[in-house]
């Protein structure tokens, strides 16, 4: 099990329509500028090149040759929309169907957290 912020969420599944234990797993960063901030820099440098700069996501996903990256300001979550399911998705991607990479050991838990609060100011 991961601890975060005395919440353990075992290592879950990705499936379409949401995890159950994911959505249990309460965010333990404040949404405040400075996640937000930090946030909108790794979401430019690690999701933007498939979900694009407006998060709308695209037909083609990376390089336009994989399936369609997800348009994450939709009110269709396609893998569920609270926070721990979002953090869920990002840290351990979904895979082997779709091409969602995993993001553990790229960029840490925090900056997880801080890519959840920046989506979650986002608005389509």
């Amino acid at each position: 099990a991961l601890l975060l912020g005395g919440t353990a969420l075992a290592q879950v599944r990705t499936q379409r329509g949401g995890s159950p234990e994911a959505a249990k797993v309460t965010n333990p960063t404040a949404a405040d500028k400075t996640s937000i901030s930090r946030g909108k820099e790794y979401y430019d440098e690690h999701c933007a090149s498939c979900h694009k700069a407006d998060a709308a996501g695209v037909e083609g996903g990376m390089g336009e040759s994989g399936p369609p990256a997800s348009n994450l300001i939709d009110d269709h979550a396609d893998f569920g929309d609270s926070d721990g399911e979002l953090f869920a998705v990002i840290r351990g991607g979904v895979l082997p169907d779709l091409y969602m990479p995993m993001y553990e050991g790229v960029i840490s838990d925090d900056a997880i957290w801080d890519v959840v609060n920046y989506l979650n100011t986002l608005e389509e």
